[in-house]
This record gives C-alpha cells, sequence and structure tokens, in this order.
C-alpha cells in the first residue's frame, strides 16, 4: 500500500514537472515575440526599415543600403528561427497544437510580405522539412 501511495505522488509530480516545462517553454516564446515587437516599437529607424521592405504592404521603395537589407534579413531570419523552435517544442510535446497557432501569429503576418518569403525560400533548404511544411501549408490557407 505505501509502494502504491509513493507511486501515485511521483505520478503526480511528474504531471506537474511536465506542466511547468510546457509553460515555461511557452512563455519563453512570448517573451521573443515581445523582444521582437520592442524592437518595432522603440526603434523607429528599424520601423522605417520594416515598412520599406513592405512588412505592411507590397515594397514599393525597397531598401536605402545594403545594410539595410542586411538588418531585414537579420530581422526575417530571426522570425524565422522562433517560428521552427516554436515548431521543434511542438514536435516535443512542449506545446501544445494553439500554443503553436498562437506563436506563429507574427510570421504567418509576415509571410504575406513578397520580400519575407523570398527570404524564407532561401532559408528553407536549412530547415527542419516538417517545419517547412507547416509553414507552407499555413501561408497557403492564408492566400
Amino acid at each position: 500500500m505505501f509502494v502504491g501511495f509513493q507511486i501515485q505522488q511521483q505520478s503526480e509530480e511528474t504531471a506537474l514537472n511536465t506542466r511547468a516545462i510546457e509553460t515555461a517553454a511557452y512563455q519563453d516564446l512570448i517573451e521573443q515575440i515581445g523582444l521582437i515587437n520592442t524592437l518595432l516599437i522603440e526603434n523607429k529607424d528599424f520601423a522605417e526599415l520594416m515598412l520599406r521592405g513592405g512588412i505592411n504592404r507590397e515594397a514599393e521603395n525597397g531598401f536605402e543600403s545594403e545594410s539595410d537589407h542586411l538588418r531585414y534579413n537579420s530581422f526575417v531570419n530571426l522570425a524565422v528561427r522562433h517560428g521552427d523552435l516554436a515548431y521543434r517544442q511542438y514536435e516535443n510535446g512542449l506545446i501544445d497544437e494553439s500554443d503553436l497557432e498562437s506563436v506563429f501569429a507574427p510570421l504567418r503576418s509576415l509571410m504575406r510580405v513578397p520580400n519575407v518569403r523570398n527570404r524564407w525560400n532561401e532559408l528553407v533548404p536549412g530547415l527542419n522539412p516538417a517545419y517547412v511544411e507547416y509553414v507552407n501549408k499555413l501561408v497557403e490557407n492564408d492566400q
């Protein structure tokens, strides 16, 4: 009877630990989204760069310099890798599909922008094929 109680207690502790890990993983992803948004909120030059890159519309003006293009691509890389991390956490059972969809909202929005889709296509060969398939289906469903 005592052994049964210990096993039950260990199972409950394991479940609590699992939920704590899942919560921490999701909170980390949300914090990263906050950092990305902070870049745009606090840095007017960076926000203008995103607009020139077409973050809210089709790109018309393009980039003023190669360094602007590099900064823009680095931002896209960050968003893509954030999505990749979220997808890996989903695959490993650390977040569920509704959390994944929530975390993907910024990338999903960005993927409507031609410059972002172009950069995505350049990054695809180095990404997890399952992640690429998932994102491509989201983009296809959004069109």
